[in-house]
């Protein structure tokens, strides 16, 4: 058998180390630590996950939120606005 995936909308926002405000504003559970390596600790159903520079952090249907590499939210998603 085949599958194909649901359409689904998302809230998003890429993390680039100068929108630090940004991007724990929309996830509110974010943590900065203070670290020479610029990145954000998203923490999720699935348990703390780093978020680094480039990533995006992702609000699904659920109201949880992931990081996810760029390179897989492009594969996986589409700007709808």
């Amino acid at each position: 058998m085949k599958f194909k995936s649901k359409p689904i909308v998302i809230d998003a926002v890429r993390f680039n180390s100068k929108n630090d405000r940004e991007c724990l504003n929309f996830c509110k559970d974010a943590i900065d630590p203070i670290s020479k390596k610029p990145y954000l600790i998203i923490p999720t159903a699935l348990g703390d996950m780093e978020c680094n520079i480039g990533d995006y952090i992702v609000k699904i249907s659920t109201g949880n939120f992931y990081p996810l590499r760029s390179d897989m939210f492009h594969l996986l998603f589409e700007e709808t606005e």
